[in-house]
């Protein structure tokens, strides 16, 4: 049998599911208040957020999950596209090479591939090192 937490949990994820990103919020925003350090739950507030083109709020919700010993590709791919909608885009980048540090790219590879052109047409220069060497390890073709 579930808990009222659990069930309330269950809901939200439904409500998430079916794309009703504010009332998820809603009941995540009460479960929160009781578990802070939920890891499911301020994690999906902050995809919730960025769901619904609330960036900073995300922001603050995703680098809150990484703290909390967060590895997900998918987090740090949300949190990496929050960045560039707040045009924040040395910290974007600076998440992407710190998670490729220490993983492989899954979700991370189109983000890989999209840099990778963007050097050849002149963006990101000043990363150009970073970005291939990140690229060859992942197995990304450069043709600059």
């Amino acid at each position: 049998m579930l808990t009222s937490e659990e069930h309330s949990l269950n809901v939200a994820l439904f409500m998430f599911q079916n794309k009703e990103y504010e009332r998820a919020i809603a009941i995540l925003k009460q479960l929160q208040k009781r578990f802070p350090d939920n890891h499911k739950v301020i994690s999906l507030l902050g995809i919730s957020y960025y769901k619904i083109n609330k960036n900073e709020l995300s922001r603050r919700y995703l680098v809150r999950t990484i703290e909390l010993g967060s590895e997900s590709e998918l987090i740090h791919l949300t949190l990496y596209l929050v960045h560039c909608n707040l045009e924040q885009y040395d910290e974007a980048i600076q998440l992407l090479f710190n998670y490729l540090q220490k993983h492989k790219a899954k979700y991370f590879k189109d983000t890989l591939q999209e840099l990778v052109e963007g050097l050849q047409q002149g963006y990101m220069t000043n990363y150009q090192t970073e970005i291939e060497y990140f690229a060859r390890l992942n197995r990304i073709s450069i043709n600059c």
